[in-house]
């Protein structure tokens, strides 16, 4: 963001990478909306002919962040919203994030990402006021509505893995990592028995380290038998008594790797797929795939009919990269989150 600030990058920063960028540093402000108007400032400084975006304290801050959500949607052509929301405020529309608190959370559907989890190219996300039928093109109390796939549900969900700070990326010692192989339990117990170790131990490695997220440290080469050889490794060095003794840069890296793990709970699919999913997910919750979307969102059924709640991205191993498609009896839903 620095580089382009200062005309040093052939890439132009929209008030998209801003918003997300600020939403994961460090920042005080006395007035909640200024969380979001220093994202607008810093972006209409570096392009102020495509940047119109207005500063308006006559607008409440709920308002204010429900403009943001619709901004980031409509700049980054996704339903990016919805990967951001899984802390924000009840009164809050599920798809509207909070603005406030700092994201220590790797975010799956990040603007560079790889990920193309939908077969379906094209993301159309309408708004609708909840009083009347017409599309709206302002965000104020609206239900956002979009077509997608209902891929899979929620069945079994392991313990929640707190948020670790970038820095501390190679620190092993701490009480977070052995998280990981109570998880590769987890994942040993609820898999199918059809499914060999190998197997098990392959979609573990890619899912805890979120395959294809761009992650600094993924090796996108690496062949499936190192995956699994350095994670096992790593969990072997995690039940070593003496493990302290044991750690190796190998082991750092690899834990280092897992970051996208971190202030998510790990899940097993009905179909028996591995996935990172939001603190709040629960059994029986849906995983669901917007036409166009880059990762797979989980929805629960709201008290109102036909009204989904947005519950927070994830990572469905299986399902990142198109396999969708390839699923034999297509349900193609229309979502209309509250």
């Amino acid at each position: 963001m620095r580089r382009s600030f200062h005309g040093l990058s052939d890439t132009q920063l929209s008030v998209a990478d801003v918003l997300l960028s600020l939403h994961s540093f460090p920042r005080e402000a006395i007035d909640q909306r200024d969380h979001v108007y220093m994202s607008y400032s810093v972006a209409r400084a570096i392009d102020w002919i495509s940047n119109h975006f207005k500063v308006d304290y006559t607008m409440s801050a709920d308002d204010v962040f429900r403009h943001a959500a619709f901004e980031l949607n409509g700049v980054s052509g996704q339903p990016l919203s919805l990967s951001l929301t899984d802390s924000a405020r009840s009164e809050l529309p599920s798809w509207t994030p909070d603005w406030t608190p700092q994201s220590m959370r790797f975010l799956l559907n990040h603007a560079t990402s790889k990920f193309p989890a939908s077969p379906y190219a094209v993301c159309q996300v309408d708004y609708r006021h909840q009083t009347d039928h017409h599309r709206q093109t302002q965000p104020p109390d609206a239900n956002i509505t979009f077509s997608g796939l209902l891929v899979d549900v929620v069945k079994h969900l392991s313990s929640f893995l707190p948020p670790r700070r970038h820095c501390d990326h190679y620190v092993v010692n701490g009480a977070n990592s052995y998280f990981l192989s109570e998880w590769h339990e987890f994942a040993r117990e609820h898999s199918f028995a059809k499914r060999s170790d190998y197997l098990v131990s392959l979609a573990f490695a890619d899912t805890i380290q979120a395959r294809g997220c761009g992650h600094v440290l993924e090796d996108a080469g690496k062949a499936p038998q190192n995956r699994v050889q350095e994670v096992t490794e790593f969990l072997d060095f995690l039940e070593d008594g003496d493990s302290a003794a044991h750690e190796t840069d190998l082991i750092r890296v690899v834990y280092a790797a897992c970051f996208p793990s971190h202030d998510r709970r790990f899940a097993v699919t009905k179909n028996g797929r591995f996935g990172l999913v939001p603190e709040a997910a629960k059994r029986g919750d849906l995983v669901c795939i917007p036409h166009g979307s880059r990762v797979p969102y989980i929805l629960r059924p709201y008290k109102e009919k036909d009204l989904y709640q947005n519950i927070g991205e994830a990572f469905v191993h299986g399902l990142m990269h198109g396999e969708a498609g390839e699923i034999e009896v297509q349900d193609i839903r229309t979502f209309s989150l509250h």
